[in-house]
């Protein structure tokens, strides 16, 4: 990933926490990443292409930690689980605020995030 499409993710993420993905304008992303709109419409499309490639990122971190969960003993295991966990939600305080927003327009992310959270849950509670 280029360094400029790595920063627009990052804050793109900073602007769905503080003000939200509907109120997030393409023009406030190229503003907060000194770069013009052209710019910002090469690397993604639209802002639908911003918040799938924010989230698919997400799984993929998501993903990671929990990969990691499976190849230690218990209570290792457990203890990295939480700690990575609660790293990646601090990096990520955005997806909170914006619940109800994925939920109402954006089905296929809602799909992978209940399904990760299930697997997350089923780690934590099963093992």
């Amino acid at each position: 990933m280029s360094f400029t499409k790595h920063k627009i993710l990052i804050e793109s993420k900073k602007l769905f926490f503080e003000v939200g993905i509907a109120n997030t304008r393409l023009q406030q992303i190229a503003d907060a990443c000194n770069i013009s709109i052209g710019n910002l419409a090469y690397h993604f499309k639209n802002k639908e292409t911003i918040v799938e490639s924010a989230y698919e990122n997400l799984f993929d971190e998501l993903s990671t930690i929990l990969s990691k969960y499976i190849c230690n003993s218990p209570l290792e295991a457990i203890d990295e689980l939480i700690t990575g966990l609660y790293h990646f939600y601090d990096q990520n305080r955005f997806t909170f605020n914006n619940i109800w927003e994925i939920e109402r327009n954006y089905p296929q992310i809602q799909d992978k995030w209940l399904k990760i959270n299930r697997k997350i849950l089923q780690q934590i509670f099963i093992n």
